[in-house]
């Protein structure tokens, strides 16, 4: 009788034991899927900012472009016309650039560099007052010293600005030596959960007022 009754203990504290096993690989494995979910809704609102990054730098050599042809189209120099459709699009050595823009007003210029990519830091405003939420800032009147109200994020952004067909010269007006069109990318990259994420966006960008 003893025997049965010992049986029955023994068996009661390895059913118990299977049990919290079960129990727990249940706990952790939801623990893991909860983990992945956030660490995967983490990655993706960072892509979607990287992507609306990429997207807004296209754009603003787009209206770079556009606003060439509202400048004089017959300004002249020493005699000579000066007007390309391409202004401050095109480099004579690099074809690397920063988009620029300044958080008070919302100017943006092309700032051509031959810096790593570590130094193509997005900034983020942290002003509830600014309208502006990102931007990239390379020089100002302080050297390149962000405004006080502003943290660096992990993003960091450059352009590659290619002629088609290529060329070395971007002063001449004469229109064998003006490019086509311009291959423009957009790439953002960051680090994140231990990976480095990449978003880029590419537009061929052509004279459309010829």
């Amino acid at each position: 009788m003893k025997s049965r009754i010992y049986n029955q203990t023994g068996q009661s504290l390895i059913e118990a034991i299977i049990g919290i096993s079960i129990l727990v690989a249940g706990v952790v494995t939801a623990l893991a899927l909860g983990i992945m979910t956030i660490r995967s809704g983490q990655i993706s609102q960072s892509r979607t900012i990287a992507d609306n990054l990429a997207r807004e730098a296209l754009e603003q050599v787009r209206a770079i472009r556009d606003s060439n042809w509202l400048a004089d189209q017959n300004a002249v120099e020493d005699g000579n016309p000066t007007w390309r459709w391409d202004l401050n699009l095109c480099d004579d050595e690099m074809t690397t650039a920063k988009l620029v823009i300044d958080p008070d007003t919302f100017f943006s210029s092309i700032s051509w560099t031959e810096e790593s990519i570590d130094q193509a830091v997005v900034y983020r405003v942290s002003d509830p007052d600014r309208s502006l939420v990102y931007y990239q800032q390379i020089s100002d009147a302080n050297g390149g010293t962000p405004p006080a109200d502003s943290t660096p994020t992990v993003y960091r952004r450059w352009i590659q600005i290619e002629p088609q067909p290529a060329t070395n010269n971007c002063v001449s007006v004469a229109p064998d030596l003006v490019p086509d069109y311009y291959v423009v990318t957009a790439t953002v990259q960051w680090v994140e959960s231990g990976a480095t994420h990449t978003a880029e966006l590419r537009e061929d960008l052509y004279n459309w007022r010829p």
